[in-house]
């Protein structure tokens, strides 16, 4: 939710700026901010992987992790200007919705 809510900040920053509230897009940067979405995203699969491996979560949460190249290919996608509103919008608002069936598929595969 962290990543997700970080990410949709970068398209407030100029009314957030107005408002002299301290995003991590203002803070950081543009650039910045991504690397550390990236970062971020990274270790919630090692979380992940190791919540499971110490049978604090199911194995099949484990499908989840499917979530971290999908936050990196939205991450790519804002590059574009031109897309910058349609990833933002759909793209990464889109994330939570794939968390549902993602858990149905790996309960039904494992």
């Amino acid at each position: 939710m962290f990543i997700n809510t970080v990410f949709l900040d970068i398209k407030d920053v100029e009314s957030d700026k107005k408002n002299n509230l301290k995003t991590f897009p203002i803070v950081f940067g543009y650039k910045k901010t991504i690397l550390i979405l990236k970062i971020i995203s990274l270790l919630s699969g090692l979380l992940l992987i190791l919540g499971s491996l110490l049978y604090f979560i199911p194995t099949y949460s484990l499908i989840l992790l499917l979530v971290v190249p999908y936050s990196f290919y939205y991450f790519k996608k804002s590059e574009n200007k031109e897309n910058f509103y349609l990833v933002n919008y759909v793209l990464a608002d889109a994330e939570f919705i794939l968390w549902l069936p993602f858990i149905l598929i790996g309960k039904t595969l494992i």
